[in-house]
């Protein structure tokens, strides 16, 4: 009978020891947060001689191996002294040197005039620019050339 008793007391306090030897929930490590984050929303601002630039962009990490490859839309409103022309763009990417904190960063794509008064056209876009971005930061700042951006500053964050 005593026998019993310690046998079921060993395994009480092994059971026991076991049970709190594991991870509390609220604690344990979000395999999903592991990921980078491959979502981000930017806001820039651009002139260039007679012209500003006001753009918000979607970004999305589509693809990620040596290079990341990007894709984004936008709105973006370009001011000059003739008036302001509203544009949506299109654009495809890629992000270099993926494990530092310093990336060059090149897009191509497509815009569309909207609501501007001398014509509504499908033009090309660009942008060449440097982006640094920590990898496990949520923010990053842009700065670059490009078109409809201009000569740009941004600020993004990631989600």
């Amino acid at each position: 009978m005593i026998i019993k008793k310690i046998f079921l007391l060993l395994i009480f306090f092994f059971t026991i020891s076991y049970v709190f030897s594991q991870e509390f929930p609220s604690y344990t490590f979000n395999v999903k947060k592991k990921k980078d984050k491959r979502n981000s929303i930017q806001v820039s601002l651009g002139s260039l001689l007679f012209a500003s630039s006001a753009n918000i962009f979607y970004e999305r990490i589509v693809r990620k191996k040596k290079l990341y490859q990007t894709f984004r839309i936008g709105h973006n409103s370009i001011v000059t002294f003739g008036g302001i022309a509203k544009t949506i763009s299109l654009q495809t990417g890629i992000v270099t040197s993926v494990m530092k904190n310093s990336h060059f960063e090149s897009n191509i794509g497509l815009l569309y005039l909207y609501n501007n008064r001398n014509r509504n056209d499908a033009l090309f876009s660009f942008s060449i620019g440097y982006r640094l971005q920590k990898r496990k930061k949520r923010s990053m700042f842009r700065s670059g050339l490009g078109f409809p951006e201009l000569l740009y500053l941004s600020y993004g964050f990631r989600f």
